[in-house]
């Protein structure tokens, strides 16, 4: 079983879903009826994200985080921006002092960052419209190849370029050996 942290969306502010580790995303052809739902609770409109509650990666897997994002700043003409950052770390034995390299924490070593996401009109076309309460689908895929076998934490920045506001979630993970 995995804990679920349901925030409440209907506050109007900046939030997430809990973060969820996947074994892949499929495409689906059309969304999935909302009266279907329940039966497939993993549907995110023409997307399913197929979830896994293993928390530990072979080196040859890619690792899939997924979440959603409500509630972002709208001004006007529907316009939106948000960026979210994706900062790996390592669990390491003993202080190896690097603490404050890429926001590392006590006992971690910065290992790498993807490439930031960016969500805005441009980028979701005309047809997303967030004031009306849809929430945006975030995620990304990391290739597990070149990481060392160990603990690891992966640092997730949401930040709303229109209000400045910002949040953090985190999910941890192992890798083991090929």
């Amino acid at each position: 079983l995995q804990e679920l942290f349901v925030p409440d969306f209907w506050t109007g502010e900046l939030s997430t879903s809990t973060i969820m580790l996947a074994t892949r995303v499929e495409r689906l052809e059309s969304p999935v009826p909302t009266d279907e739902l329940d039966e497939d609770p993993y549907a995110v409109g023409a997307n399913r994200i197929h979830v896994t509650w293993d928390r530990v990666f072979p080196r040859n897997r890619e690792l899939i985080v997924a979440f959603l994002i409500y509630n972002p700043s709208v001004g006007p003409d529907k316009n939106f921006d948000l960026q979210v950052d994706y900062h790996l770390y390592r669990k390491e034995t003993g202080d190896k002092g690097e603490q404050a390299l890429e926001g590392a924490r006590a006992g971690e070593r910065f290992v790498t960052r993807t490439t930031p996401q960016r969500f805005n009109p441009s980028m979701m076309g005309p047809q997303y419209d967030p004031s009306a309460g849809t929430p945006l689908l975030a995620g990304q895929g990391i290739l597990l190849s070149g990481f060392e076998p160990g603990d690891y934490r992966l640092g997730i920045t949401v930040t709303d370029l229109l209000s400045r506001k910002t949040l953090t979630r985190d999910v941890t993970f192992t890798v083991a050996g090929s």
